[in-house]
């Protein structure tokens, strides 16, 4: 990629992988929510996206539970396969964007109308911290587009790597001041391995 170092390519990739974790956050916890209020428990999670809720009790109170929940999932799963498949079709996260910035809009019409609640305060934040990935995932998505899948999936395992070699050899504790950003372990790594691959050429 032009103009764009590797610590950059780094932060991005981490940036779009944090993107579609954060969209299966909102598919497990709207899929919880859909399984409470098919078996009426006096429970929910607020963080969760609004149209498939909408549209169970809509489909519920005309066709019965059974199709109530398939409709449900099925609004449901958009979001799960978007997630999925934005791992080879990374544009699939501004699919993701567009939806889920539509269910935000739905659920300000409907509920600002309810008047404003400390649980309407919480899903808001809940709408905004979403979106603000699913921007920031977007961007990334775009400016990684000269890197490969392939690149992209080093890069993941690299880090992962890198991550497990440094808790594994450290046993400072979880909170302690001097804990190494991920992009000073990954160059610690790379020294590492570059000075046994300089001590190693003189035995």
């Amino acid at each position: 990629m032009d103009n764009v170092s590797n610590q950059e390519i780094i932060q991005l990739a981490l940036k779009f992988k944090s993107t579609r974790n954060n969209l299966l956050f909102v598919v497990i916890f709207t899929a919880v929510n859909l399984f409470l209020f098919a078996v009426e428990a006096d429970l929910s999670f607020l963080f969760s996206a609004f149209v498939p809720q909408l549209a169970f009790f809509i489909v519920q109170e005309e066709s019965g539970t059974a199709a109530a929940l398939a409709v449900s999932f099925l609004l449901t799963g958009v979001y799960l396969l978007l997630s999925i498949m934005s791992n080879q079709k990374r544009g699939l996260i501004t699919v993701a964007l567009v939806l889920f910035a539509i269910d935000t809009a739905i659920f300000l019409m409907l509920a600002t109308g309810l008047g404003i609640d400390f649980s309407f305060i919480i899903q808001i934040a809940f709408y905004a911290w979403i979106l603000y990935y699913l921007v920031h995932g977007t961007i990334a998505c775009t400016k990684l587009k000269d890197v490969s899948d392939e690149e992209l999936q080093e890069i993941y395992t690299n880090v992962a790597q890198a991550t497990a070699a440094a808790t594994g050899a450290a046993q400072a504790p979880p909170f302690a001041e001097d804990i190494k950003s991920l992009e000073d372990i990954i160059e610690d790594t790379n020294e590492t391995e570059s000075e046994n691959q300089y001590e190693d050429s003189f035995n």
